[in-house]
């Protein structure tokens, strides 16, 4: 059926009773037909400022949540170092050294896993773990056997490191070391790309090249995981220098011109004999080097020296 045209033609008149028959056009629709118009909801103010409110708890308390969150994992971080140490049973002083290490390097099992690495030429095994020491096969030699043995370690605990491990500290046995220091430092450093050392080059050694300058001392230096996965995967390269450069030269030297990794200097305590530590300790160092200036007297000299560093730092106070 077709509707009565509302505009009238010349003979006929418009028919106001038609025209409000009519259905109306509800505007909100695009103007299509049949639609009734419908009234808007009525919403209450009291209704839109309770949910106003109500979102704005919501993302406050989400916001205090993630800085709660963020707080709690600055105060008490997981972290776990591994502790690769430098050593041999060559000389009386070495293995002295080594039953100081013993006495506070298990102290803290949560936080540091250490060990010893040592090279023994008639191992089965490429790398064999006896207990708190890591044999590793070849020559016991200053170079290339603390690099392989640095190297062949990382490689075999890797799987663990990039699992368990956030940091790595390769070190020696005449170093001593505030685990509990270590660990508030550590907090405060990157997770990836980190490679820092206490006392990097010259600091403690100005005669050396100048292109040595900058890298991190063989006696301790700290390296993140993707790091220590990077020299592994990349072994054959610093082989092709390990007989010419001590190992922390071959390493740091990689770390800076191959991935452009500089080295970050911690400050660390160096001590010639027991006198020295006469001297205050900075709260921010947890670090320290014994030194040999006379090798016949070594053995006493750093006995004497770490018991004094076991008393100040793991023995507890009355």
């Amino acid at each position: 059926m077709i509707q009565k045209q509302l505009i009238p033609t010349k003979d006929e008149k418009f028919d106001f009773g038609a025209a409000s028959k009519l259905p109306k056009i509800d505007r909100r629709d695009g103007g299509s037909i049949g639609r009734k118009i419908q009234p808007p909801p009525r919403r209450s103010i009291l209704g839109a400022f309770t949910r106003s409110k109500v979102k704005l708890f919501i993302f406050c308390g989400y916001t205090y949540f993630l800085l709660f969150a963020s707080l709690l994992h600055a105060n008490f971080p997981d972290l776990k170092v591994l502790v690769l140490i430098i050593a041999s049973d060559d000389i009386p002083a070495y293995v002295e050294d080594q039953k100081i290490w013993q006495t506070y390097m298990h102290k803290d099992p949560a936080h540091i896993e250490a060990y010893f690495l040592k090279n023994r030429s008639d191992l089965v095994a490429d790398v064999q773990i006896d207990g708190d020491t890591i044999w590793v096969k070849g020559e016991e030699n200053l170079k290339p056997g603390i690099l392989n043995k640095t190297i062949a370690a990382m490689e075999f605990l890797l799987p663990k490191i990039q699992t368990t491990f956030t940091h790595v500290l390769r070190t020696n046995l005449s170093s001593f070391f505030c685990f509990s220091r270590l660990l508030e430092f550590l907090e405060t450093c990157p997770p990836y790309r980190l490679y820092t050392s206490g006392g990097s080059f010259p600091g403690h050694y100005s005669n050396l090249q100048k292109e040595y300058f900058g890298l991190g001392s063989g006696c301790g230096f700290l390296l993140s995981p993707d790091l220590v996965a990077l020299l592994v995967e990349h072994k054959k390269d610093l082989a092709l220098t390990s007989s010419t450069v001590n190992d922390d030269v071959c390493i740091g030297l990689f770390l800076r011109e191959k991935l452009g990794v500089t080295c970050m200097e911690t400050r660390r305590m160096d001590f010639w004999t027991a006198q020295d530590l006469t001297q205050p300790i900075p709260s921010t160092i947890f670090h320290f080097r014994i030194k040999h200036p006379n090798q016949q007297t070594r053995a006493q000299n750093e006995h004497c020296i770490f018991q004094k560093l076991l008393t100040e730092f793991y023995t507890q106070k009355k």
